[in-house]
């Protein structure tokens, strides 16, 4: 809406140009014979009060359009934004959620928290054993612990 509102403040433009040239060294008074730009017309005093009108009207539409066009991308803009903010807030009460919902397994296996990474018969970590019989060997070893 912004570029077609530009096109009609350049053609109200253009028009409005070639009226005033046509009739800045005019000085008939019943029919004005307008030359600019190689073209000539012939227009009455109410034709040319009736084209002041409509260039009016032109400016008019063209600066509403533009306006129209930058409200519009504005309120997008805006949009935008809120939803960003509803998707934040929607993924922080997911996290509370996920919180909640471990706080009561926690507190319905009697306040203990199991580590899946820990054997349940001995409360030693798992150790890498590498790949079993079953697996290529191909597989290069685990790099060496940092120490």
């Amino acid at each position: 809406m912004i570029v077609i509102g530009l096109l009609f403040l350049a053609a109200v433009g253009v028009a409005g140009a070639w009226l005033y040239l046509s009739t800045a060294n005019d000085t008939s008074t019943q029919v004005y014979d307008l030359s600019a730009w190689g073209m000539t017309i012939g227009f009455r005093p109410i034709t040319l009060l009736i084209a002041g009108i409509g260039l009016t009207l032109g400016l008019i539409l063209g600066l509403g359009l533009i306006r129209a066009g930058l409200s519009r991308s504005r309120r997008q803009r805006r949009e935008r934004k809120e939803l960003a903010r509803t998707a934040e807030a929607n993924r922080q009460a997911a996290e509370q959620a996920a919180s909640r919902r471990l706080e009561q397994e926690r507190s319905q296996r009697g306040g203990l928290d199991i580590d899946p990474m820990r054997r349940a018969e001995s409360n030693t970590p798992r150790q890498f054993t590498g790949p079993s019989d079953g697996e290529s060997s191909h597989t290069a070893p685990p790099p060496p612990p940092r120490g």
